[in-house]
């Protein structure tokens, strides 16, 4: 094809080529569970991301996303872990735990809507980062 630029995995050259000045958009596929990583403030906690992260390719959107959303849910956990624990044995009851989960929701929203998109997930503070 000529003016196209031929597609490295990073282990060898692949059949599919891209325009010079264009981005190769991610599939469907990887943009889905991007965003499926961030659900852990709902479901699974770190779980559901480090999934993610594990079952994907090493210069994948969804690896950044897995990442990044993991490391948000190992920071977010002792903020559960304390509500849940103070509201139980003092209070009896468990509404604090879901807004904590509701707040942590509205959190992953953005970085959802950008894996959804396909863009990479925005820079988080310094303590939030996993090395590679």
């Amino acid at each position: 094809m000529p003016g196209a630029l031929r597609w490295w995995d990073g282990t060898q050259w692949t059949d599919e080529y891209v325009t010079p000045g264009l981005k190769p958009r991610p599939e469907r596929f990887d943009r889905f569970w991007a965003a499926v990583s961030h659900v852990g403030t709902i479901f699974g906690g770190p779980l559901t991301p480090l999934v993610v992260w594990s079952a994907s390719s090493r210069a994948s959107l969804r690896r950044l996303h897995a990442r990044q959303a993991f490391a948000y849910q190992v920071a977010y956990l002792p903020v559960y872990v304390f509500v849940l624990a103070k509201e139980l044995i003092f209070a009896n009851r468990v509404e604090s735990v879901f807004i904590c989960m509701f707040i942590g929701f509205a959190l992953a929203v953005p970085q959802m809507i950008r894996a959804a998109i396909g863009k990479p997930p925005w820079p988080v503070p310094p303590f939030f980062r996993l090395r590679e």
